[in-house]
């Protein structure tokens, strides 16, 4: 029995076996971010995720006090409108929180209403756009309908960029945002 074989083997043996672990884990990592964001699901059961959340709360910003926003409306929060808010209204981060909550269920049930087979960076991209805009029918939603795919989606996602009937630089911005998460 030759000794220093058996162990040069037991050594080439572990180290494939670490070997074949970390290929799975890395395999295991891939395929949960394929399925988060390249897998398309049916729209009607589709939540947004974290960064969806966030592009809304980046282009909403957050406001404790009452105020205009560049379409006139009186906003408070994250961008939350409504006959609670009026002048003057003031409220803490932890009601921002929950009315940002509530409102972003409104607008995803306008998007699971679509009934599409959508990723989920699609599905945040139409919902940021859905809670911008208050549209609860646009042609940008018959395109998606239609083929989710299709490109003419950027250009109808791009219309959408006036406040008060001018072009607004933050509106412009957040479409880009919302085309480049859409067609990611």
């Amino acid at each position: 029995m030759n000794v220093p074989a058996i162990i040069s083997n037991n050594k080439k043996t572990i180290i494939a076996i670490g070997a074949v672990s970390v290929v799975l884990v890395v395999i295991y990592i891939v395929i949960k971010y394929l399925k988060q964001s390249v897998i398309k699901q049916n729209s009607s059961k589709m939540r947004t995720s974290g960064k969806g959340r966030n592009i809304i709360k980046k282009f909403e910003g957050l406001r404790l006090t009452a105020y205009h926003c560049s379409a006139g409306a009186l906003t408070i929060g994250w961008g939350h409108t409504g006959a609670d808010v009026y002048e003057g209204k003031t409220i803490t981060q932890a009601e921002a929180e929950r009315l940002f909550d509530g409102d972003l269920v409104r607008f995803e049930r306008i998007i699971q209403g679509l009934n599409v087979d959508l990723t989920q960076n699609q599905f945040d991209a139409l919902v940021s756009f859905a809670f911008n805009t208050g549209a609860t029918t646009s042609t940008l939603y018959s395109l998606v309908k239609k083929n989710p795919s299709n490109p003419a989606i950027a250009a109808e996602f791009r219309r959408w960029r006036l406040a008060g009937g001018k072009i607004v630089q933050g509106l412009v911005n957040r479409r880009e945002d919302e085309i480049k998460l859409y067609f990611s």
